[in-house]
């Protein structure tokens, strides 16, 4: 009896130390259920927070793409305005070429101008040289006439000295009678000649008077001609200088028009550089989208699969 009783309390010993094994256990499973909720709710968060990330991750991608797109864009507009870019260039080289053309036949134009203009100087000079000479010479013509109009005055008075001297010799004669006759025809002869002397000597000096009078016009207008082409030179003076100033002007604008030229030319080739640049990187571009496209798919199943995995850690929670 009293091992029978042994046994039992042996067994109810073993009851509580089974219970208190139990309650044990069951705090320990409780303990690691309560930490396996806590590690998958932790790697719920974490996977939640991943998607919302990739989710960024991947609007980000499409605003890229969207960048990129307007990239491509701006550039597309860029080569549209290189290719107007090159026509305008194309049509200024042509309208540069036709003035630098302009140039060369004025530039050709002003040479034969200045050329003509300085045998014109020359012209011009040797006339007032000639002016000048023949404006003495009328000058001097007029000293002679003055002199032959002086010779003629003298011869006059002798006219009439003489024809005074033969009127008293034909009245002396008349005196003499008989014996004066002879000397009165002598008289007579000398009166007559004395009066041709005299009227002769009064055409004369009437020529000499004209001809002093036309000297006199010939020789203002010689000093006219000669203020004319004084000012006449003067004015070509002017005009060679204007046309040497004006061919150093067309030099000038020739230099800087064809340094314009060259720029356009540069400008040119510039401007088909760029355009040849932007053809290469529109293949760029579309590689760049095709890319962004296909990582944004495959983020699609990346993300299918992370709503699968949360999908099944939620049905182990549960459980």
């Amino acid at each position: 009896m009293v091992t029978k009783s042994k046994q039992i309390k042996l067994l109810q010993e073993q009851l509580i130390q089974a219970r208190e094994k139990i309650s044990q256990l069951e705090a320990e499973k409780k303990e690691i259920i309560e930490k396996q909720a806590q590690i998958l709710e932790e790697f719920q968060q974490n996977l939640i927070r991943t998607i919302e990330q990739h989710e960024i991750v991947n609007n980000q991608h499409q605003d890229l793409e969207h960048l990129v797109m307007q990239i491509k864009e701006g550039l597309l507009h860029i080569h549209s305005l290189g290719h107007e870019s090159i026509e305008q260039s194309d049509t200024l080289v042509k309208k540069g070429n036709e003035l630098m053309e302009s140039y060369d036949k004025l530039n050709g134009y002003t040479n034969y101008y200045q050329e003509t203009v300085h045998q014109n100087k020359e012209f011009m000079d040797n006339l007032t040289d000639q002016m000048t000479k023949t404006a003495n010479s009328m000058q001097e013509l007029g000293e002679h006439s003055n002199t032959i109009k002086e010779i003629v005055q003298v011869i006059s008075e002798i006219a009439n000295q003489t024809n005074l001297l033969a009127l008293n010799a034909s009245i002396e004669a008349a005196r003499a009678g008989e014996h004066g006759r002879g000397f009165a025809v002598v008289a007579s002869e000398i009166r007559k000649l004395a009066e041709n002397t005299r009227e002769s000597t009064q055409h004369i000096d009437e020529v000499t008077t004209m001809i002093q009078e036309k000297i006199f016009e010939a020789e203002q207008g010689a000093y006219d001609s000669q203020e004319k082409v004084k000012q006449s030179s003067a004015f070509n003076n002017t005009t060679v200088k204007m046309l040497d100033e004006m061919k150093k002007i067309l030099e000038t604008v020739r230099t800087n028009s064809q340094d314009v030229l060259d720029h356009i030319h540069t400008q040119n080739q510039l401007a088909q550089d760029m355009v040849k640049h932007i053809d290469h990187s529109d293949s760029y571009f579309q590689s760049i989208k095709e890319a962004l496209l296909e990582h944004i798919n495959d983020a699609k199943v990346v993300d299918s699969q992370l709503a699968s995995g949360i999908e099944g850690i939620k049905k182990l929670g549960d459980i």
